[in-house]
């Protein structure tokens, strides 16, 4: 399982720019042509791996992100709170309107009374 850090993702970044360099310059001190060496295995395998790193710190920037927003707009609620007082806090509200709250119960429906005697 890989590291959800964001440092060692972006020291991993470096290694593999810095791999991916020193390939480069051995094929090319071997005399092979530019063409080639983007088809080097090495190299292909290389730009992968630097893709997904870059990839992985730009999922993590956005997670920091949006944890530092979600971090920020608790502390303003708070804010917010304390500076309405503590009669403002939240309480049990009745009805909105009081008609509905004296609402009668429904009579019961009986059935005919049968008066054969």
């Amino acid at each position: 399982m890989g590291s959800k850090q964001k440092q060692t993702k972006e020291r991993q970044q470096q290694e593999f720019i810095e791999q991916l360099a020193a390939r480069k310059t051995l094929l090319l001190e071997k005399g092979i042509e530019k063409k080639s060496i983007a088809n080097d295995r090495v190299i292909r395998h290389l730009q992968a791996e630097l893709k997904r790193t870059r990839r992985a710190i730009a999922t993590i920037n956005t997670a920091l992100t949006l944890r530092e927003k979600a971090r920020h707009q608790k502390l303003e609620r708070e804010r917010e709170l304390a500076l309405e007082g503590p009669e403002s806090k939240k309480r049990k509200k009745g009805p909105a309107d009081p008609e509905r709250a004296k609402k009668k119960k429904k009579e019961k429906i009986l059935p005919p009374e049968d008066t054969e005697d």
